[in-house]
């Protein structure tokens, strides 16, 4: 039985987390064409008589929604670039999270988040920044992977009879 290796485990973290980035930035770039159809949704849920129209309203309507998807984004952007930076030694991918986590609160957590336009353009900046950060991580990896330095602690060699 083959098992997979932390770098293999690590790609396959930071692409499933990369996807959920880009699926939170695209949530909130059609949230706000959603919200002109919420009643069409609300009509369309009870005529169909629909189980799930108490959770589709809710994740169509519920500010808690959101903030549970952009701080499952953040953790699982964070752990990643944390795997990715043990093996490249670059801090320049948090700098996109940062600037992602800092767009993702305003968007969520301030009275922004109550004005529509602000609230859709913070969400969909964070989200797109987060997704980067992922992207930039996969990119520093691979370059590491594929021309290692030859200074700093991953390269770290002992010459023979020294």
């Amino acid at each position: 039985m083959k098992f997979p290796s932390a770098l293999s485990l690590h790609r396959l973290l930071d692409r499933v987390a990369a996807a959920f980035s880009m699926l939170c930035a695209a949530h909130c770039a059609i949230v706000p064409l959603a919200m002109v159809m919420i009643p069409a949704l609300t009509l369309a849920l009870y005529q169909f008589k629909s189980p799930l129209h108490g959770v589709a309203q809710w994740m169509l309507l519920s500010h808690s929604f959101e903030r549970a998807f952009a701080a499952v984004s953040l953790s699982l952007c964070l752990m990643s670039l944390l795997f990715g930076w043990r093996r490249h030694q670059r801090l320049i991918a948090f700098a996109p999270w940062a600037v992602g986590g800092v767009c993702l609160a305003l968007g969520t957590l301030t009275a922004i988040a109550f004005i529509p336009f602000w609230h859709a353009l913070f969400l969909f900046s964070g989200g797109a920044a987060v997704a980067w950060a992922h992207l930039l991580n996969l990119r520093l990896v691979r370059l590491e992977r594929d021309q290692p330095r030859a200074h700093g602690p991953l390269m770290a060699t002992v010459k023979p009879g020294a």
